[in-house]
């Protein structure tokens, strides 16, 4: 009998992201997509996870294993809750949904805050994500969930929740740096890290020029062992320095340019790539 997947998506798996990233690359797929090495995938690695649209797009195009990781474990948390148990997440997402309202918000972000049990943190992280201000995930220096309430109503899609979960069931979930990445010949490793000159504190730590510069001598490294390296960021006199030795495309993508995410502006990214 057809599972709710075949009946929706066919034979080939695919889901929007479940959490809005930003700088999530949802509607730069298909141009990363081009740069990629024709399938199949040895193994894919991922080690800035985020909203992890290029994943959900090449997920079925991986022969081996999927290492998708980030230094934000509650991001990472969530997507092994999905994993694991999405039809509790789903429920526990529309007991949310019905009791949505500001003060409820805040209520919410405070008990997220004093921990609850993994599938609570998880339906907690989504409905913050979803309704908080600009979609932002935001961290204190003591960890704390900090963004304030967005006025925006929260709805979500079961069916690609279902979708996105059976995906990250198949791949490896892991929390830590991008230096924990350890590719070998035919393998793909693609990077969004946090851009240069723009928001980077999705944890209570940041990430640093010091950071950029670590990672690009990461991609030779793997670029060495016979990966192709992939790298999004902003385009800015660092980074062209940062990526001379290169390949470079450029990449329009539309960013909020407001305070109130009502306004956007088509900017040009840069994506660095190295080829075995």
């Amino acid at each position: 009998m057809p599972t709710i997947v075949d009946t929706i998506y066919g034979s080939r798996l695919q889901a929007k992201p479940v959490v809005k990233w930003p700088g999530g690359k949802r509607r730069l797929v298909n141009q990363i997509l081009e740069q990629f090495p024709e399938p199949p995938i040895h193994n894919y690695w991922e080690p800035f996870a985020g909203g992890a649209a290029i994943f959900l797009a090449v997920a079925n195009d991986v022969s081996a294993s999927s290492i998708i990781s980030d230094t934000n474990s509650r991001l990472i948390q969530t997507y092994v809750a999905l994993s694991i148990n999405v039809e509790r997440v789903v429920q526990r997402l529309a007991d949310l949904a019905r009791q949505h309202s500001e003060e409820f918000y805040y209520q919410v972000r405070k008990e997220y805050n004093n921990g609850l049990d993994e599938i609570g943190q998880a339906a907690a992280f989504i409905y913050m994500n979803r309704v908080g201000f600009n979609g932002l995930y935001r961290e204190n220096r003591k960890g704390e969930f900090n963004v304030p309430y967005g006025h925006r109503p929260f709805s979500f899609d079961p069916d690609n929740f279902r979708v996105a979960a059976a995906l990250f069931a198949q791949a490896d979930l892991r929390v830590g740096d991008f230096s924990q990445v350890t590719p070998t010949g035919n393998d793909v490793v693609y990077c969004d890290p946090p851009y240069h000159r723009t928001f980077t504190s999705y944890t209570g730590t940041g990430f640093t020029d010091v950071d950029q510069v670590r990672l690009r001598d990461a991609c030779l490294t793997w670029r060495d062992a016979g990966a192709t390296v992939i790298v999004s960021n902003s385009l800015t006199e660092f980074t062209i320095e940062l990526y001379r030795d290169f390949e470079v495309k450029y990449l329009q993508a539309n960013r909020l340019i407001s305070r109130n995410g009502d306004e956007r502006q088509s900017v040009v990214e840069m994506l660095a790539i190295l080829r075995p």
